[in-house]
């Protein structure tokens, strides 16, 4: 082939790669419902602390979807309200025993944003 078309069909295709590469959005990582949420947990469904975990479960998946939202829009100006948010819920999971490690991903994807 003539290197004359080659040449514009390479840059096109880098051109190409870059510009889908660069509309990745970050997305929150735990993909699990918040049923499975209260099902991994120690304690019977049933159990007063179910409501407990299910407001902690609630919260941190809309404090970390706020976090993606200002992420994706490049604006890190606004994210400190975010980890005092998160970091509180984290301590409020601790304090009842909640299993949280279906959030981990997105836990060390915030320690990267500290």
């Amino acid at each position: 082939m003539n290197k004359n078309l080659l040449l514009p069909l390479f840059a096109l295709f880098i051109l190409f790669n870059f510009s889908l590469n660069a509309q990745v959005n970050e997305e929150i990582k735990c993909e699990m419902t918040l049923d499975q949420i209260l099902r991994e947990q120690t304690w019977d469904i049933d159990h007063y602390k179910s409501e407990f975990t299910e407001d902690i479960a609630l919260e941190l998946i809309a404090e970390l979807n706020m976090l993606y939202d200002i992420v994706n829009s490049g604006n890190t100006n606004d994210l400190e309200d975010r980890f005092e948010a998160i970091d509180a819920l984290v301590i409020s999971a601790k304090d009842l025993g909640m299993n949280f490690s279906m959030f981990n991903d997105d836990l060390d994807f915030v320690e990267t944003l500290k």
